[in-house]
């Protein structure tokens, strides 16, 4: 909840633990303006994927629903993959195929997220 505004709308996504790291949150501001890069501005959101396949799996997904995305490029040793939502919002998938660092977090077990097993067909993105 928005203590500011409690009337304001709050989408908040996380593991099933909400364990740290694996928390965003975002807040529905109807007239608030569209994301403009350049100074003071967020450069981008990057979100955690567990693996290279997954890239592609979102890749070839965002093609189909004419998502503005860029190329998979590697960025600090890790493949990524940015796009952009309608609003303009830049976001980076990060594959976690080749990370030594902190484990990723636990996904909700009947959701589909974004770090999810490729063990069935309802977790098609690795």
């Amino acid at each position: 909840m928005n203590q500011d505004d409690t009337s304001v709308y709050h989408l908040f996504y996380g593991d099933e633990r909400g364990n740290p790291g694996t928390e965003l949150t975002f807040f529905e501001f109807p007239a608030a303006w569209r994301s403009r890069p350049g100074t003071s501005s967020i450069s981008a959101t990057s979100l955690r994927v567990p693996g290279d396949a997954a890239l592609a799996y979102w890749q070839h997904r965002f093609t189909q629903f004419e998502v503005d995305q860029d190329e998979i490029a590697e960025r600090g040793g890790r493949l990524t993959l940015a796009f952009r939502d309608p609003e303009g919002q830049r976001l980076i998938l990060v594959s976690d195929e080749r990370d030594a660092g902190v484990a990723g977090g636990k996904p909700w077990a009947r959701a589909k997220c974004l770090r999810n097993s490729a063990s069935s067909d309802s977790a098609p993105y690795g």
